[in-house]
């Protein structure tokens, strides 16, 4: 990768707090990328989920909590138009308990790159 890539990151939640947490953190410290932003739809979720992200107090985690639940597709939509408005090189759809490994995502952009 000759370049850090810009990335936005767009990820819809239900109820899975914890889960989350450790996905926005494992995303935070990916090597040789720039995460622009990382764009959280919380979908009515009532574990605290959307209160958890909101007080990591990080200005690259946005959180939009919606009041219900628009299901998957609704809150994946409003997170892509989210992460759309960053004008990233690629935006990164992920699932709220989907925890990258360590240097996943320099051989995902890597991989894009070369094909």
């Amino acid at each position: 990768m000759s370049k850090n890539a810009r990335i936005s990151v767009a990820t819809c939640n239900f109820n899975r707090r914890d889960l989350l947490l450790d996905a926005i953190a494992a995303l935070l410290a990916q090597e040789r990328a720039e995460i622009l932003k990382i764009h959280v739809v919380d979908n009515g979720s009532i574990d605290g989920s959307a209160d958890a992200v909101s007080n990591l107090n990080n200005p690259q985690v946005q959180c939009i909590k919606l009041l219900e639940n628009s299901g998957s597709s609704g809150g994946f939509y409003r997170a892509i138009a989210e992460a759309l408005k960053d004008e990233p090189d690629y935006i990164l759809v992920l699932d709220s308990d989907c925890i990258l490994q360590p240097g996943v995502l320099a051989v995902l952009v890597r991989k894009l790159e070369e094909n």
